[in-house]
């Protein structure tokens, strides 16, 4: 609901790179989750992965072998043992070659470096790639930190809360309990609430 306009920007064949940024709740794995569902309902033949690296026990090699094994048929796990993280990225966008591919990054926030708001490490390493290397794939990364980062090929979504009528719009097709007849006032102090209008609440 309220996000017709981010779904169109996420969807455009102009941006390698697309970061989803904003507080936590605002919506930017739901959005982008949303995103690989509607492509996946117009176009199953396209590949779609999604790696989460929000859990503490991840580690990127382990993620960036998995994204390897996902392009490509002719490599196994002892061929990527001992691979460096530029190693390993270098060989991902080598098999990726011109496949059309959706890479979605979801929960990348302790790998943006909070003084410089750049990716590092090892998804600093696959953003940087992504954005110079020719591919015909998009790349799509979650993360509450604003990304600094100018490219034209590259676009950034900064997610804020919804506006009243969106929020009246998801109260209503919600599927909450909420009375019919009240769902205008709630809709109006979750507003108010969120875009630090609470005054109307005193």
């Amino acid at each position: 609901v309220g996000r017709e306009k981010e779904l169109s920007a996420i969807d455009s064949d102009s941006f390698k790179v697309i970061a989803i940024t904003g507080l936590g709740g605002e919506g930017k794995s739901a959005l982008a989750s949303h995103y690989l569902n509607e492509v996946k309902r117009t176009d199953s033949n396209l590949v779609l992965e999604w790696r989460d690296f929000k859990e503490e026990d991840h580690k990127f090699q382990q993620k960036i072998s998995s994204m390897i094994y996902s392009v490509t048929n002719d490599i196994s796990s002892k061929d990527v043992v001992g691979l460096s993280d530029d190693e390993l990225v270098t060989l991902f966008f080598k098999k990726l070659g011109n496949r059309k591919t959706i890479f979605v990054l979801d929960n990348v926030d302790s790998y943006i470096d909070l003084e410089t708001f750049k990716p590092v490490n090892g998804i600093g390493k696959l953003f940087n790639k992504a954005m110079e290397v020719e591919h015909n794939s998009k790349f799509i990364f979650t993360c509450r930190p604003f990304i600094t980062y100018a490219g034209v090929e590259f676009f950034q979504l900064s997610l804020t809360g919804l506006d009243e009528k969106n929020t009246t719009e998801y109260f209503r097709n919600g599927g909450t309990q909420i009375p019919k007849l009240k769902i205008k006032e709630y809709a109006h102090r979750a507003y108010a609430l969120t875009s630090g209008h609470a005054l109307w609440l005193s």
